[in-house]
């Protein structure tokens, strides 16, 4: 005699696993948690489906299904696993396919869907304040590389979860790839800089607050991604030795730099205003927290209901289409070119900037030259200077 759907059993493995067996439409389904909450997690999620009705039709959509699995995720990226979901999944079409009819065209249809999407941009506010709370809305840029892979990415590990429940024969996403950029691509990227010219405008604007062109030059000077940067402390930083250290959110990697001359000094310019602190934010929001994700610290216009609040960048005069990123590709771009003193090697960039692989810096070679030695034979720029102390002596790689 069949089991009543959501009749289900836990076992404790020898391992410290948790298996946990249960009926959905009349099979038997086992699956093989880390622990006892994840398997509850599980069960609590299935028990809830069969009250909906979404498990006994015997067709879940990918809709019904996404909903069911990312209730038993328990991993510390869930959270960003659900956003996503609601972002760059749910409003797809194809979420009212039936699992058992998904396919692989189906896939890459997604895809192709994904490719028309368009990225959010801030719509209102600052970027001030302990939380970021700037409305979004659809910009008129397509969706990034990376976040297409995202969003593919996150469906392979659903459809994987559905199979591995026994809800489909096979991940019809298995295999689906988006296409690699070409060589052609990757010779002509679409990243650009500031050109020097430019850097001593923004740096030598008078209409922004000193304060604020130092935090510039600090980004331009170090290469730090703009988590990075706002998530500095002065504990990661030794003015002495002229040295960063820190953990790079985006790979979680330990990452010591020898600081290039004008990031030194402006980073000890900051600590002379801020009555030389020991610990805390070198920039923090207006209300002395951390400055969001898309807070880019004023540097782009912003819409606020039918008025433009002018950015940093056209306050500097810099017409061209420049992201709060490319400062950390203008670093690169003049470490290879040589703008500040003599060329770097593509390694040498690598360190600095904290690249995971060398792959991702290649993409400066064809701004590079020949290699002599590094950050101490770099030249100091022409913009405020005066009556500044002079930097310490130190290697540039750390």
């Amino acid at each position: 005699m069949k089991k009543p759907d959501g009749a289900g059993s836990k076992d404790f493995l020898p391992s410290g696993k948790v298996r946990c067996r249960v009926s959905i439409e009349g099979k038997r389904v086992t699956r093989v948690f880390a622990d006892e909450a994840e398997a509850d997690s599980f069960l609590r999620a299935v028990h809830a489906d069969l009250a909906e009705g979404v498990t006994s039709t015997g067709a879940p959509t990918l809709a019904q299904w996404g909903k069911r699995w990312l209730g038993t995720l328990t991993n510390r990226s869930a959270d960003d696993d659900k956003s996503r979901w609601r972002s760059l999944v749910a409003p797809w079409p194809g979420c009212d396919i039936q699992l058992r009819d998904l396919g692989r065209p189906d896939v890459v249809e997604y895809l192709k869907w994904l490719a028309r999407q368009k990225r959010q941009e801030n719509v209102a506010g600052a970027g001030e304040g302990p939380k970021h709370t700037s409305a979004k809305a659809k910009g008129s840029q397509p969706l990034s590389p990376q976040t297409r892979r995202h969003g593919l990415g996150l469906l392979r590990r659903c459809l994987n979860a559905a199979a591995e429940a026994g809800l489909i024969q096979q991940n019809p996403a298995t295999g689906v790839r988006m296409q690699r950029r070409d060589k052609e691509a990757l010779e002509n990227p679409r990243w650009t800089y500031l050109e020097q010219a430019e850097i001593d405008m923004l740096l030598g604007c008078s209409t922004l607050a000193l304060i604020i062109r130092l935090r510039y030059q600090v980004a331009i000077y170090t290469g730090l991604r703009q988590g990075d940067l706002w998530a500095l402390d002065w504990r990661n930083i030794d003015l002495v030795q002229g040295k960063l250290s820190i953990v790079v959110r985006k790979t979680g990697r330990a990452l010591t730099i020898f600081l290039l001359p004008l990031a030194w000094e402006a980073l000890h310019q900051l600590h002379e205003l801020g009555c030389k602190p020991k610990a805390g934010l070198v920039f923090p929001a207006a209300m002395g927290g951390r400055r969001g994700e898309t807070d880019d610290g004023g540097w782009a216009n912003r819409k606020e209901k039918d008025k433009v609040r002018t950015g940093h960048k056209d306050f500097a005069g810099i017409t061209r289409r420049v992201k709060f990123h490319d400062l950390r590709h203008t670093c690169a771009s003049h470490l290879a070119m040589g703008t500040w003193g003599r060329r770097w090697s593509i390694e040498e960039i690598k360190e600095y900037l904290g690249h995971s692989s060398i792959t991702v810096t290649q993409r400066y070679t064809h701004l590079q030259g020949a290699l002599k030695d590094a950050a101490a034979a770099t030249r100091w720029s022409h913009v405020g200077h005066a009556g500044l102390p002079n930097p310490p002596s130190f290697s540039s790689v750390g």
